[in-house]
């Protein structure tokens, strides 16, 4: 199983922080990244919302999370280095994406379920 898990950072308006979840983690690293409205409010025709592998959060975690590390370093650097997925909202739980890297795509479309959190 794959999950990207979320939280609005303190202070931080307009971002959300992240990491991916998989059972592969302890090998290639959490993948941290910055999600954020693309271009001009979003309006990219590739998507409304970018996550950001480019950048990573700078600043407190929600208790539990990996340590921030940067994609640049380890094995993550060949999953999430240099990469950003372009998301789309499709209802009020599932959003559309497609991943780039160095602006060139590297996947076809994904699909993102959100299950509310119990805790």
């Amino acid at each position: 199983m794959f999950q990207k898990r979320w939280c609005r950072p303190e202070g931080r308006a307009g971002e959300l922080w992240g990491y991916n979840e998989t059972v592969v983690r302890p090998l290639i690293g959490p993948g941290y990244f910055v999600a954020h409205a693309t271009a001009e409010n979003g309006t990219d025709v590739r998507g409304a919302v970018v996550v950001d592998y480019f950048q990573v959060p700078h600043g407190a975690t929600p208790a539990g999370w990996p340590r921030v590390r940067p994609n640049s370093r380890g094995l993550q650097m060949f999953v999430y280095n240099k990469t950003r997925d372009y998301m789309r909202r499709v209802s009020e739980h599932v959003s559309i994406g497609i991943a780039y890297r160095k602006e060139s795509r590297v996947m076809g479309y994904f699909v993102l379920c959100r299950e509310q959190s119990t805790s």
